[in-house]
């Protein structure tokens, strides 16, 4: 991948530069010799190009609102844009530039395509926090590009997003744009430009009230010291990220081939069948369905069946005139499920031993408001199992009733509780059906929240310790 150029490009909102003289009275020493653009062929070009429209379709970021802001009173610079290389964190000669009124396309376009004047290579991996808009029309953009900066047909551009802004992506941008599932990167993070913000940013106090000249040198002087400092330890650093990195290859390495290998005992054919999808898709992203966005499962939660009996008691009070109750079969439902989880809550808050006052009287509140709702339930209950007393009076041995004074162990008896072959003798129509639709969709949120617990229970733990210290580390 020698014949591979990555380059990251964005905004510096942080630089900005008053409105002070002008470029008559104080010109650059070197225009366009070093990291800043011409400003004369630069300001030409905006000129044509200052009213393009530029429409989100995927994300608002900070980048999209400012660029037609009303923030740039007093100030002949509102931000500064740069394009750096991904891989070594340099700034690109020639790619460093002003931005008058936000980070509108046309800046960001001039200042990309002048960084690749002396590149002559067969593929440039663009990184920019909104590589999914900005690539939109991007070649046709480039028809109104200066002849000296249009790129040779051979050229491709591959677009991508930063790893840090891609989950505030939609979806569908998840997989196209990528660094994890792009060949030939590495594990590039495509924010380097980032980095060098943190440098620049030390001296953005002093360079905002300089005059234009100023500026530039200005700019290009810290541009070029960043450069050069990092060009002295490329050698230390490499070495550094080879002794990590090396190690990691073989443990990941291994990992990969013992899991190839485990899947083709029991999975030839689907190993076979996901190979193909992918390089397909690696051929191109756009004409082929992403192997790696897995299908949401579609799980039906119980709003989704309280909605539905909503609307099916509402036709029938419309078609049938059925008479409208003062509690409807759903939310009767719902509030015995909500007791009897309030009651398992309460159990295992009761097993608590040595409690304090304060939290003998939190216990002591909670099944004096449990047991108001499971006798606001009884009051109703006969309405939707108008047999339910029957049939309990003729149990023998006796069902278990409960103690008002311990209200978690009052058994509460909805349509599941009882044997199947009494449930339709026991309670109204539609009753079980409704019961059963709403403990199915109970049983996919609980599923839904034990997959996500297991998430993160897998990734929080490699989260802390990718990224906390230990105490005295500092």
């Amino acid at each position: 991948w020698i014949y591979r150029l990555m380059v990251s490009e964005d905004a510096n909102f942080k630089m900005k530069g008053r409105d002070r003289s002008s470029r008559e009275k104080d010109p650059t020493l070197g225009p366009g010799w070093a990291y800043m653009v011409a400003s004369n062929k630069y300001l030409s070009y905006l000129v044509k190009h200052i009213h393009e429209d530029e429409i989100s379709h995927c994300v608002s970021f900070a980048a999209l609102w400012s660029a037609n802001n009303k923030c740039a009173k007093g100030l002949r610079v509102s931000r500064v844009g740069s394009v750096s290389c991904s891989r070594h964190e340099v700034f690109q000669p020639l790619g460093t530039g002003d931005l008058q009124r936000g980070e509108c396309y046309s800046n960001m376009d001039y200042l990309f395509f002048s960084s690749l004047i002396r590149v002559m290579l067969l593929t440039v991996v663009a990184s920019y926090d909104i590589a999914c808009q900005w690539g939109r029309n991007f070649w046709k953009r480039t028809k109104g590009m200066p002849e000296s900066l249009q790129l040779q047909d051979w050229v491709q551009i591959i677009f991508k997003v930063p790893k840090f802004y891609l989950p505030l992506h939609v979806k569908k941008c998840h997989s196209p744009y990528s660094f994890n599932y792009t060949k030939g990167v590495g594990r590039t993070d495509g924010k380097g430009v980032e980095c060098n913000w943190s440098w620049l940013n030390l001296a953005a106090r002093s360079v905002s009230v300089m005059d234009p000249g100023a500026w530039e040198d200005t700019i290009d002087d810290l541009c070029g010291f960043s450069n050069w400092k990092k060009t002295v330890v490329l050698g230390n650093s490499s070495l550094r990220k080879m002794v990590l990195a090396i190690p990691q290859v073989m443990i990941h390495s291994r990992a990969f081939h013992s899991f190839t290998a485990g899947l083709r005992e029991g999975h030839e054919e689907d190993l076979t069948k996901w190979k193909r999808k992918v390089r397909e898709w690696e051929m191109d992203s756009g004409a082929s369905e992403s192997p790696y966005e897995c299908a949401e499962v579609e799980a039906t939660t119980m709003a989704d069946v309280l909605a539905r009996l909503a609307a099916e008691e509402h036709v029938s009070l419309v078609c049938d005139g059925a008479s409208a109750l003062v509690v409807k079969p759903g939310p009767f439902l719902i509030t015995g499920i909500e007791i009897q989880q309030s009651q398992a809550a309460l159990v295992l808050e009761a097993k608590w031993k040595n409690r304090t006052t304060i939290q003998a009287t939190t216990l002591q509140r909670s099944r004096t408001l449990l047991l108001g709702k499971v006798q606001a339930l009884h009051d109703i209950q006969d309405t939707y199992m108008p047999r339910l007393r029957t049939w309990i009076a003729q149990q023998s041995p006796p069902l278990p009733t409960g103690s008002n004074a311990i209200p978690e162990m009052i058994p509460i008896y909805l349509p599941s509780l009882l044997p199947v072959d009494v449930r339709q003798a026991v309670c109204v129509s539609d009753l079980v059906e409704q019961e059963d639709a709403l403990r199915n969709a109970q049983a996919d949120e609980a599923l839904q929240d034990v997959r996500a617990g297991l998430r993160t229970r897998t990734f929080a733990p490699l989260q802390a310790m990718s990224n906390q210290t230990s105490v005295g580390s500092a």
